[in-house]
């Protein structure tokens, strides 16, 4: 939140419904279409709704998410690249691996991986990597070493933030 003030930016924080997803995980991020997952159509929805005000900069609406909230911000930003500028997912990567959602995105967009090298999703994080790679999208990706599933965000929020924030919509 801090960050978020200092610059001066909307920050809008879902929280999943507990077992919403299937096999009752926090955020689905993997019904398709698109259109029939509600988790993802509430996403939209904040979007649309922050983009209609007109009080913020439609060219920088960023999705950020952490562990089953990173595999829904990877999901809702492969399906929405024509809106979304760039994202940041900690701890996951691609929920359906393989399939269209990347190769299938509107527009290849800028992404940022974080993972811990001792998290169990790190051959995963490195999949989405090689993945988004090999279908022309942006990645920065970094192992933080000694760390593994959690926690690890906090001392870097400045630094996601000032490279999102480098990544506006063309």
């Amino acid at each position: 939140q801090s960050v978020a003030d200092a610059h001066g930016v909307l920050l809008a924080v879902p929280q999943a419904l507990t077992g919403s997803g299937p096999s009752g995980v926090d955020w689905d991020s993997y019904t398709v279409p698109a259109s029939s997952n509600k988790d993802h159509q509430l996403v939209l929805e904040i979007i649309d709704r922050t983009r209609a005000t007109g009080a913020v900069d439609a060219r920088r609406i960023y999705v950020l998410g952490y562990s089953q909230g990173g595999f829904m911000c990877f999901y809702s930003g492969m399906t929405l690249a024509d809106i979304v500028a760039a994202i940041h997912v900690q701890s996951a990567g691609n929920p359906m691996p393989g399939g269209t959602l990347v190769s299938g995105a509107p527009r290849t967009i800028p992404v940022d991986l974080l993972i811990g090298a001792d998290d169990s999703l790190l051959d995963v994080a490195r999949d989405t990597r090689d993945e988004l790679q090999t279908n022309g999208h942006v990645v920065r990706y970094e192992e933080v070493p000694g760390h593994g599933h959690c926690c690890f965000l906090y001392d870097r929020v400045e630094d996601i933030w000032t490279w999102l924030a480098s990544n506006p919509l063309p």
